[in-house]
């Protein structure tokens, strides 16, 4: 982590955990769909708010020496337009049309991205979301 180094990963890692607490494609009931091949070295999620009224696309480079490049199959979900910032605060990765429904996602080594056609969320997130899980859950233990 490099605590007292003013080059350590502080920063990301708390945009990462802001990301995690406060949008509803990582909280209780998401749907995960793997979009990549099991042997691909870029892992590719498509993650879906429980409500289905969010969606963001993670990407991970897993080999730390090279670029690499996924192919994603056509559909509403993996149109090039629909990916319109990173999450995480980063200039989007190259995309390129390869066919009408496909698109060509470039990763340089190591890279990860958390793809997503809104800023905000449209669903149930952050304080919201834990208060009426909160309320839901009280509401279950009341006899």
């Amino acid at each position: 982590m490099a605590w007292g180094n003013k080059d350590n990963l502080l920063p990301e890692l708390a945009q990462l955990n802001r990301l995690l607490a406060g949008h509803p494609c990582f909280f209780d009931g998401a749907k995960i769909t793997r979009l990549s091949p099991a042997e691909a070295p870029v892992l590719a999620l498509l993650r879906e708010s429980a409500e289905g009224e969010d969606r963001v696309l993670v990407l991970v480079n897993t080999d730390i020496e090279h670029e690499h490049a996924l192919v994603l199959p056509g559909g509403k979900q993996r149109e090039p337009g629909a990916w319109k910032l990173d999450l995480l605060g980063q200039a989007l990765p190259s995309m390129k049309p390869v066919k009408a429904d496909e698109v060509s996602i470039s990763l340089a080594p190591g890279a990860a991205y958390c793809l997503s056609p809104a800023k905000q969320p449209h669903g149930l997130s952050g304080d919201a979301y834990r208060h009426a899980r909160a309320a839901s859950r009280r509401g279950r233990f009341r006899h």
